[in-house]
């Protein structure tokens, strides 16, 4: 805010000079030149007016690469309204906190409260009116119906209602929020995307390898048929005859030792 002793004034020459010698101290390699400096004279002369001292002024509105000196971009940022941002509650003096905790204006903080209240009674107001609706629909009475109908035009201008406030509630937020533009909600916005770049940097985790499967069991060759099993085992039929045989042996001489007699018996038959 300029002084109101030095509205409508300049600075003396000797607050030039000695901005200028104070800025040839800083940068001897610089261009101090009238030509260089005639770039910076409109900021040196709104920071006279807001009753800055040529030391503070050479301290805090020029950077310099070396060789040429140019205004800090500081100089462009509007000056924050008192409350304007706040540190988080309950921190020491002295004592310097991350800036994703940076509070806004206790009037905005109210504000974002009440569009919260807002937005909830929004919620219900909703929910009602479309239950009246689907009441009114299924109302056979007329004079029931009436009532219903009575009841539903109220709760659709209580809820038009809370939507006017909350979008008034929104443009007002909007506004506060203008007052920190580059300095608050940037640092914040600024501190949450470091951290999602910080994320984004960091390499996945290789995949597990996959656990190592057993080999299929082969399946078993199939049995050997019995003869082949007996030649292989060595095990082979026993030849000594059985009783069951040494009967048909038997059975088998006696018909042939009966086959001359019956053909001699045959054969007499024939010639009588």
């Amino acid at each position: 805010m300029a002084w109101k002793s030095r509205i409508g004034k300049l600075p003396p020459a000797n607050f030039y000079a000695q901005i200028m010698a104070y800025l040839s101290q800083a940068y001897p390699h610089a261009e101090i030149s009238q030509r260089t400096m005639s770039v910076l004279k409109p900021v040196w002369d709104q920071l006279w007016l807001d009753g800055r001292s040529a030391d503070i002024v050479a301290k805090t509105t020029c950077s310099c690469d070396g060789k040429s000196i140019t205004a800090s971009p500081a100089i462009d940022l509007a000056k924050l309204p008192r409350g304007a941002v706040r540190a988080p509650t309950k921190t020491d003096r002295g004592q310097l906190f991350d800036p994703a905790r940076m509070r806004e204006s206790a009037e905005t903080e109210k504000a974002k409260r009440q569009a919260r209240q807002i937005e909830e009674q929004i919620g219900r107001l909703t929910s009602r009116t479309t239950r009246l609706s689907s009441r009114a629909e299924r109302t056979r009475s007329e004079a029931a119906r009436t009532q219903v109908l009575a009841e539903l035009e109220r709760r659709k201008n209580e809820l038009n209602q809370k939507r006017a406030q909350a979008a008034q509630l929104a443009d007002r937020l909007a506004e506060l929020r203008k007052q920190i533009g580059k300095v608050g909600i940037q640092l914040i916005q600024e501190e949450k995307a470091e951290k999602v770049a910080e994320k984004a940097t960091v390499p996945p985790k290789p995949p597990k390898p996959p656990k190592a499967q057993k080999p299929p069991k082969e399946p078993k060759p199939p049995k050997p048929p019995k003869e082949e099993k007996a030649k292989r085992t060595g095990k082979q039929k026993d030849p000594t005859p059985t009783s069951q045989d040494a009967k048909d042996a038997a059975i088998l001489a006696a018909i042939q030792g009966a086959l001359p007699a019956l053909a001699e018996k045959l054969a007499g038959q024939l010639k009588g």
